[in-house]
């Protein structure tokens, strides 16, 4: 196989382009030949975001002791007023994903560990068609692996942390007849950072099938496509009656297989291992 080098940076001063480079600064990387350590140059492909997401900046990564390549990021920006800084605090880590590469394309994945956390898992299959509504009950902390089959020109819609009527809610449309995958957090609970708009797309070139797999936190949500080859981080801040998650197909039909699994609280299991 052969080596390539990998730099990962965060430049300011990009401008938007299209759906690209949306946040205020970027994250990303640069793939192509190892670093000449004689003569310092890298000969490498173009610039490629780690994150199509609101919140995603300052990555680093490590090497585990099993030789994994680890990244974690800030999930927060500078320059913006983040709902929690009245607490005292603005900001809070990725979960840490592993990276691989495919094709010259950067592929971000959850550690593998993050499976210790499951519990409560729920399996359903379903068939879809159009005006038709499932409803979970998902707490505040869960995550879901979903498989859609979509073979028809179909929109389908998830509200994540929704409330009771689904009218709170963090939106995930995803538009086969228009291939690409919308995330808008304008009805997700606290509002902030608007002027930088309420909308992303993260993602094109939707096939029949499209793998999802979604983290979601207090305060946040992490959005993982088709094994990790497009990836979407951002902040939310629902209220506290925010515990649902609905899904519906407009104008088609979907397949739909959801694996959903509550999440530990790991500062409370921290909290209960230091006190023994």
């Amino acid at each position: 196989m052969r080596k390539q080098g990998v730099l990962i940076f965060s430049p300011q001063g990009i401008e938007a382009e299209n759906d690209k480079y949306q946040n205020i600064y970027q994250t990303g990387c640069l793939v192509g030949d190892p670093l000449n350590l004689e003569t310092l140059q890298f000969n490498h492909g173009e610039f490629q975001e780690l994150d199509l997401g609101f919140d995603f900046y300052a990555a680093q990564t490590m090497i585990s002791p099993d030789g994994r390549r680890i990244l974690s990021a800030w999930m927060g920006l500078p320059e913006i007023n983040y709902p929690t800084e009245k607490f005292g605090y603005c900001g809070c880590l990725t979960i840490p994903r592993e990276l691989t590469l495919k094709e010259g394309k950067l592929i971000q994945q959850p550690i593998k560990e993050l499976k210790q956390l499951r519990y409560n898992h729920k399996r359903f299959q379903k068939i879809l068609t159009s005006d038709e509504r499932f409803m979970l009950e998902t707490g505040a902390m869960f995550e879901l692996e979903i498989i859609l089959e979509m073979k028809d020109p179909t929109e389908l819609r998830f509200g994540i942390r929704a409330d009771q009527k689904n009218e709170a809610k963090t939106l995930i449309h995803i538009d086969k007849n228009k291939s690409e995958v919308i995330i808008d957090r304008s009805q997700s609970g606290a509002a902030f950072a608007t002027e930088y708009g309420n909308t992303r797309k993260i993602a094109g070139n939707i096939s029949d099938e499209i793998k999802l797999q979604i983290f979601v936190d207090q305060s946040s949500i992490e959005i993982f496509i088709n094994d990790g080859e497009i990836v979407a981080s951002s902040r939310i801040f629902p209220n506290e009656d925010q515990n649902y998650l609905f899904i519906e197909t407009i104008n088609g039909k979907s397949a739909i297989q959801l694996d959903y699994w509550r999440l530990k609280d790991s500062n409370e299991e921290l909290k209960a291992t230091t006190s023994k």
